[in-house]
């Protein structure tokens, strides 16, 4: 009988030491030290988060902050996501109040599945929510951006900014409309105009024999040279940042 309470406690110390290790492994995926949401959003939020990681392998995160404590925006993203455990792929959104930036940094995998392209998609569907003060929401659609974009990576097709394509559809058929409407105005002045034809020469404003010219030539009188210098890019690519642990980063951030 005692043998059996003995076999019993011992059962459940490893019960209770596997789980406290298990727990150990599980790391937040929302740290919100700006306090910007409330409990049953960060509930939600940390599901959804876990849902998507689970279903691509990658550890997708959000931190809000108070400040970048001396750090650039690069930085303090990186290092948050080097040094709390995460695994090596993921992607993780900084937000940091005092200096009203955001930052979406990349690892591993993530590079090339939300590459700048990708985060531009990003910043287009939750910075309207960002900067209105709807943090909640914005955050939502962060995590469903993230979840559309692995599931095209997953599927071999990485995503490709097409934000030109709406906006030159529309204005191609806005000049079209105006030119054609500029060419009926014009017509119909020009139908009005019957004392007036069109004259190949001007011979009829010149008096005969009035005028010979003995000489003729182009003559310039000066020319101008414009040089100007290419531009260079001073945009963030993906993969193009080595942080303090010596891990490889992509993403990019801004104001809101």
């Amino acid at each position: 009988m005692i043998k059996k309470r003995i076999l019993t406690l011992v059962l459940c110390f490893a019960f209770v030491s596997l789980f406290s290790i298990a727990s150990a492994a599980v790391y937040d995926r929302v740290e919100d030290g700006a306090s910007l949401l409330y409990d049953y959003e960060i509930n939600v939020l940390e599901n959804k988060l876990a849902e998507i990681s689970d279903n691509y392998g990658v550890d997708v995160v959000i931190v809000t902050a108070d400040s970048l404590g001396g750090k650039s925006a690069a930085d303090f993203a990186d290092d948050y996501y080097d040094h709390n455990g995460f695994g090596p792929d993921g992607v993780l959104l900084r937000v940091a109040m005092q200096e009203r930036e955001w930052f979406i940094s990349t690892a591993g995998s993530c590079i090339v599945d939300i590459n700048d392209d990708g985060i531009s998609y990003i910043e287009d569907e939750f910075l309207w929510y960002l900067s209105d003060g709807d943090y909640y929401e914005a955050f939502r659609t962060f995590a469903g951006c993230c979840d559309e974009l692995l599931r095209l990576a997953a599927s071999g097709q990485p995503y490709e900014y097409e934000d030109s394509f709406p906006f030159s559809t529309y204005a191609a058929v806005s000049l079209i409309v105006g030119l054609i409407s500029a060419w009926i105005a014009t017509a119909v002045m020009k139908g009005k105009l019957k004392s007036i034809r069109p004259q190949d020469t001007a011979d009829n404003y010149v008096r005969q024999d009035s005028m010979k010219l003995t000489q003729q030539a182009d003559l310039y009188l000066y020319s101008r040279v414009t040089r100007v210098a290419k531009p260079k890019d001073n945009s963030t690519k993906s993969g193009g940042r080595i942080s303090s642990s010596g891990v490889s980063h992509g993403g990019r951030g801004g104001k809101f």
